[in-house]
């Protein structure tokens, strides 16, 4: 496993092994809410996973100055979905970006093993 670092709500943890990822992966906080910024020892690639329970949004960035790539998930386009940061701050997701959480574990798993855009989702290059 290539990650080594989440950043998430309740701090930074240090993560060795795919079954430390997944049970990070479930933690929750106030509104069924959470956000982890996966990453190994360099600053990219990263990926930001927004959750709002079994509901997520994904942003991969590759390297800096990268707008990054966006979920794609079976949600028709148009309505929005409220998120939060890590800094408290709340963001609006276009629906169409929200997959299921048992999507969000398989992507996270294909990313912390390669550093790569995960194949098992669809995405939008922004």
């Amino acid at each position: 496993m290539r990650v080594t670092s989440v950043d998430h709500f309740g701090g930074t943890t240090r993560v060795s092994d795919l079954a430390s990822l997944k049970n990070l992966l479930r933690e929750r906080h106030a509104d069924d809410l959470n956000e982890f910024w996966l990453s190994a020892d360099a600053q990219f690639p990263v990926l930001s996973i927004s959750v709002r329970g079994g509901v997520a949004a994904l942003h991969f960035f590759p390297h800096d100055g990268h707008p990054g790539f966006q979920s794609r998930g079976d949600e028709p386009p148009g309505g929005l979905v409220t998120l939060q940061t890590t800094n408290g701050e709340e963001i609006d997701v276009p629906s169409q970006s929200i997959v299921s959480f048992v999507e969000v574990q398989r992507a996270a798993q294909e990313f912390a093993e390669s550093l790569t855009l995960p194949s098992s989702l669809e995405w939008f290059e922004l």
